[in-house]
């Protein structure tokens, strides 16, 4: 509390156009200046515990004072970040919520006014893999998805939370139409994930690689990662997911064989496997069908 009054008393002498601030800017310690000037906006802003707690309007009367600190020093680094961070989330007030918190109109403005602050800030200040995935964000909501993919590989060196290795590959996948680099992710993913000693996230790598190989025609190999799941973790669960990417395959007759397999471990006969168990014999029906069908 007390930290927070001293920075509200400093907020009230820094008001734009007080009479508190000299009139001789010559004869100011602009970096002095600058930092009491930052120190009100972040009292502002630190009335609320986070950025989704905050109001609008005490988002805007923190830019005005970090605005005031550029004003003296124009490459005050902790400014420039807050200023970044302070438009960001006027942005997404204004894009991203129902009801919008700040009027649509604005949001372009959010969006280029956090963009430019914060690459000024990379001049002079420290990267953080935060500020380049958010930069990258803002990118991808302008469709611009070269720039999300630039700012989101600088993130993903850095070895931040974000973006997610799913985000990545749907940038590349479905923005950008590299296959390469969106298989690339998945199996460093899988790498990671293999050194964690964590089964359960090794498993969903595993998928995910293998789900983007059969979406890509690589079947064999995209079948290869169940089976090795099937053999690994013999399941009710593991076989019925081998009989499904079986019947995904167009192979009926062998994902039946494995629907029966995960019958035998799991005797209650549920739901999921009796209509499994129909579909690919309604398959395997019209696939033999068709093959003895004489030709047109």
């Amino acid at each position: 509390m007390r930290r927070l009054s001293t920075a509200l008393a400093v907020a009230s002498c820094l008001t734009i156009g007080s009479s508190c601030l000299p009139a001789d800017r010559a004869s100011t310690d602009a970096t002095a200046a600058a930092d009491l000037a930052y120190s009100a906006g972040k009292g502002i802003l630190e009335q609320a515990s986070s950025f989704s707690q905050r109001t609008p309007q005490q988002i805007e009367d923190a830019i005005a004072y970090f605005e005031r600190a550029l004003s003296f020093d124009p490459d005050h680094a902790s400014s420039l970040n807050s200023l970044g961070y302070c438009h960001y989330w006027l942005a997404v007030l204004a894009h991203a919520t129902d009801p919008p918190k700040v009027d649509p109109a604005k949001w372009p403005y959010h969006v280029n006014a956090a963009l430019s602050a914060w690459k000024r800030y990379l001049r002079i200040g420290p990267p953080t893999s935060r500020i380049y995935y958010l930069i990258g964000e803002l990118h991808h909501t302008r469709g611009d998805f070269a720039q999300t993919a630039h700012y989101w590989e600088l993130a993903a060196k850095m070895g931040g939370a974000h973006p997610y290795p799913h985000q990545l590959v749907d940038l590349y996948e479905l923005r950008l139409k590299d296959f390469g680099k969106a298989e690339a992710v998945l199996r460093e993913d899988l790498r990671r994930q293999q050194a964690s000693a964590r089964p359960g996230m090794q498993w969903e790598a595993e998928r995910r690689l293998a789900g983007f190989l059969l979406r890509h025609g690589r079947t064999e190999e995209g079948i290869a990662f169940y089976r090795r799941r099937a053999e690994r973790t013999p399941t009710a669960w593991s076989f019925s997911e081998m009989g499904r990417v079986l019947e995904y395959a167009g192979r009926p007759a062998q994902a039946l064989i494995w629907y029966y397999r995960a019958q035998e471990r799991n005797p209650p006969f549920d739901k999921y496997l009796a209509e499994a168990i129909a579909r690919a014999r309604a398959k395997l029906r019209r696939q033999r069908g068709e093959e003895a069908a004489p030709p047109p």
